[in-house]
This record gives structure tokens, C-alpha cells and sequence, in this order.
């Protein structure tokens, strides 16, 4: 393969004139494409991301969903059948475009309901309350357990 070379050629004088490669206009704008080009590569090039994390309390009643909401959101499909949660599952997830989540999935049944204040602190940025739209009979209940944690907040 011949080898380019964009410098002056020559002259039997004396002088360097410009080779026919550098006189060419295709070969300037080619360059100046490739100039431009590089310019806004480096423009565009990939700053580090800057993570925004918020904590997230993931309440509402027994059965009403809060794990497969949760996994949801981590961005992992639910299985159909989920183990009632004794106490809490804390789980981690990157959503678009910069958040880093950190999921508390709080147990819903009577007995740890009166734990959820403890986990509603300054830190706490998103109350995610779950509610299963198919239960009418437990629209009350949620409704009570909802203020009751607000209020002790």
C-alpha cells in the first residue's frame, strides 16, 4: 500500500509547493470532518454518573402486594406466589435516570404495623403505599393503617 504524506513537495528551484493530495478540496473537507468530528467526541464523552439516592418505605396491608411492587421496580419479574413477609426486605435499584433506590418492603400484618413509624425518618424520601384494588372489604383497614403511620411519623 503507498503511503500518504500530506506535506509540501519539492521543486527543482528551490521552492516547496503543495503536494496534489493537499491541493485538493475533498481532501480539506475531509479533514475538517474528521477535525469536527473529534471535537465533539470529546464534546459528548461520558461523564461519570452522579447517583441521586432516596429511601423508599414500601407499606401497605398483608397480601396486599408490596413485595411484587417492589420487585417491580428493582426491575425483577414477580413470581406468582411470594412468602408473607416477617419483619422487612431491603432491596437496592438503579431507575432511570440517575436514582439508586433503597427499597424497605415492610411486613403488612397487625402485629409489625406498629413497627412502621420506625422506618418513616427524615431519610425516608418516597412512601410507597400498596393497596390490593381487588380487596373493597380492606379499603377501611388500609385507610386506618395509612393514617396510623403518618401520624405517628
Amino acid at each position: 500500500m503507498a503511503e500518504v504524506t500530506l506535506s509540501a513537495a519539492p521543486t527543482g528551484d528551490g521552492q516547496e509547493r503543495p503536494s496534489r493530495l493537499m491541493r485538493n478540496p475533498r481532501t480539506w473537507l475531509a479533514i475538517v470532518q474528521i477535525m469536527l468530528h473529534k471535537l465533539c467526541c470529546w464534546w459528548t464523552l461520558a461523564k461519570p454518573v452522579e447517583w441521586r439516592t432516596a429511601r423508599v418505605a414500601c407499606l401497605g396491608l398483608d397480601g396486599a402486594g408490596k413485595t411484587s411492587v417492589a420487585s417491580c421496580v428493582e426491575g425483577v419479574k414477580p413470581s406468582v406466589q411470594h412468602e408473607p413477609t416477617s419483619g422487612f426486605n431491603c432491596r437496592n435499584a438503579r431507575v432511570a435516570p440517575h436514582w439508586q433506590l433503597d427499597l424497605w418492603d415492610l411486613g403488612g400484618s397487625a402485629l409489625i404495623r406498629q413497627y412502621w413509624s420506625r422506618y418513616l425518618t427524615a431519610d425516608t424520601k418516597i412512601l410507597l403505599f400498596v393497596v390490593d384494588a381487588a380487596d373493597r372489604a380492606r379499603f377501611a383497614e388500609a385507610r386506618a393503617a395509612l393514617d396510623g403511620a403518618l401520624a405517628a411519623t
